[in-house]
């Protein structure tokens, strides 16, 4: 699976093992053994549990939004699924954070634009994450 270099522009959005996978096997937020945990370079983590509260929970947390949501899944395709989507739109929004283009207010504005067409899109009972990329709500902000 090509996990790393998820960019829109090409800018920086690089994900790699967080930590260098000492979280691996061990025991997640819900309770799960870890079994993918990812980390962004622009500040964000996606991690994958099996077990636990769920048969299969992803999380994600963007650092500078101060945001975390955490989706369930029946099986390791769907999470694995749910994971590279939310990976997509993740790197997306913080490439366009980190862009200079960006004004602070407006970056503050849309950061919680941004976090509730996540969290909708992100709804585990909706099977919703396998629509485009939130980009494309959003042509006005992610525009070159």
């Amino acid at each position: 699976m090509a996990w790393k270099g998820i960019s829109v522009s090409g800018v920086k959005a690089l994900w790699s093992d967080f930590q260098g996978g000492v979280c691996l096997g061990g025991r997640g937020t819900d309770n799960g053994t870890v079994v993918l945990d990812k980390e962004c370079s622009l500040g964000a983590r996606v991690t994958l549990e099996e077990g636990g509260l769920h048969p299969w929970t992803v999380t994600c947390g963007v650092g500078g939004a101060l945001f975390v949501h955490g989706m369930r899944a029946s099986s390791r395709a769907e999470a694995e699924s749910m994971a590279r989507a939310a990976m997509e739109d993740i790197g997306d929004f913080l490439e366009r954070m980190e862009s200079d283009e960006v004004s602070q207010a407006d970056a503050i504005r849309f950061a919680g634009i941004w976090t509730e067409a996540f969290t909708n899109k992100y709804d585990s009972s909706s099977g919703s994450w396998e629509r485009p990329p939130l980009r494309g709500m959003f042509p006005r902000f992610f525009r070159r």
